[in-house]
């Protein structure tokens, strides 16, 4: 998963930059999933993807669809004492009994 971190509003100006970023770092086509943003329909970036459709495709998710989200699944996912603690099969151990 690849993402970028920013201030300020979200537009084309940061949008296609991070875009830029992902298609020159990997080195296979970038198959890129996105929501219904409006950046990501905006006439610059389909310009941008359509020129560059041999390295990236954009698909975009359904307008509302949580299931297959995964920031939405993560949520909706209950919470236990266990999403805090490292467990002892990835080499951490449990605070409470030590």
């Amino acid at each position: 998963m690849y993402f970028t971190v920013y201030t300020g509003s979200f537009n084309a100006g940061v949008f296609v930059p991070f875009l830029n970023r992902l298609t020159r770092h990997l080195d296979r086509k970038v198959d890129l999933i996105v929501d219904g943003h409006p950046v990501h329909r905006r006439k610059t970036v389909r310009k941008w993807v359509d020129d560059r459709a041999a390295s990236i495709e954009m698909h975009f998710l359904p307008r509302y669809s949580p299931e297959l989200n995964p920031d939405e699944i993560r949520r909706r996912r209950p919470r236990t004492d266990s999403d805090d603690v490292c467990s002892d099969a990835a080499g951490g151990s449990d605070p409470r009994t030590d």
